[in-house]
This record gives C-alpha cells, sequence and structure tokens, in this order.
C-alpha cells in the first residue's frame, strides 16, 4: 500500500491497539495487576488500587496527547507488542489474574495491531 491508504490503515490499526490497552487497563484493574508491579512494595491493597489507578491519569493524558506523532505511534505499537511478551513471561505466576481467554484477548489485540501498525509503516 501506498499513500493516503497505507496511512489511513495504519492509523486504524493503532487507535485499535490503544482501545485494547485502555480496556486492557480497565481488566488490569479488576484483575489486580498492581500485585505483580508492586511486588514487595509495603502497600496495602486499598493504597495500592489507588495507586495504580491514579497513576494511569497522567499515563492516558500523555498518551492522548503524543498519539498524533508517528515517532509516538511507532514506540506504542511496538510498547504493545513487548508488552504482551511480558505478560507470556509472567502467565504463571501466582499472583497473576490475568491468566484468562478475555484478558489475553485485549493483550493479544493490542499486540496485533500494534505489530500491523509496524509492518504497514516500517
Amino acid at each position: 500500500m501506498t499513500g493516503i491508504l497505507s496511512s489511513d490503515f495504519a492509523l486504524l490499526f493503532f487507535y485499535v491497539s490503544m482501545g485494547f490497552m485502555a480496556t486492557h487497563e480497565l481488566d488490569a484493574i479488576q484483575r489486580r495487576e498492581w500485585r505483580l508491579l508492586f511486588l514487595g512494595a509495603p502497600l496495602d491493597e486499598v493504597t495500592a488500587f489507588r495507586l495504580f489507578t491514579v497513576l494511569h491519569v497522567p499515563l492516558f493524558a500523555w498518551i492522548i496527547w503524543a498519539a498524533s506523532s508517528p515517532t509516538f505511534q511507532t514506540g506504542f505499537s511496538l510498547f504493545a507488542v513487548i508488552h504482551a511478551g511480558v505478560h507470556w513471561l509472567v502467565r504463571r505466576h501466582p499472583r497473576n489474574e490475568m491468566n484468562n481467554p478475555f484478558s489475553w484477548f485485549l493483550i493479544g489485540g493490542a499486540a496485533l495491531c500494534g505489530a500491523v501498525y509496524l509492518l504497514v509503516t516500517i
């Protein structure tokens, strides 16, 4: 593909990857992903939940602000692929509650769309 068609096609996959990733973060809150991220941190469940959740405010603000940058789009798409690999590595961790088909659909969807974006743009 060349020209505007490939650009629009790539952007579609970038934005769908963002949608999958944002929805994955909703799932991550329900499934207490902070138990993996804050391993060993002296935080009770309520504090860890609040910290994990509130840290997404500046994260999402930055993602939305930067989303129009082709450099950011490439980096985010690469992150989506690497992120799936990290989840694969911790899939058997006893504190991992995202080892179910729905969670993997969200993680894998973000990675697949990110990979398509990278293949079309690189």
